[in-house]
């Protein structure tokens, strides 16, 4: 299973942003690349935390507290700095 679903849930042909209010409809032909570019343009924090955001060249415009932590809608992220 795609990690893209770490980020969203669906509920019959309808998938729901865990981060915020934003709504799709699930694909036929199943393809998860509109979930990824939503994530990447609307949460480029929590995209850059997943294995495809890693290494791609992502700039993030939210502020990051001093603790490191970053909040969505539902939860904090904490983000490990290298």
């Amino acid at each position: 299973m795609s990690e893209i679903w770490n980020h969203f849930k669906s509920k019959k042909e309808d998938i729901f942003c865990n981060n915020c209010d934003s709504t799709f409809k699930v694909p036929k032909d199943g393809s998860t690349g509109k979930l990824w570019n939503h994530l990447k343009s609307s949460h480029g924090v929590v995209y850059k935390l997943t294995s495809r955001g890693k290494n791609d060249k992502v700039i993030v415009k939210r502020k990051i507290d001093a603790n490191q932590n970053i909040q969505t809608r539902d939860r904090t992220v904490t983000v490990n700095r290298r």
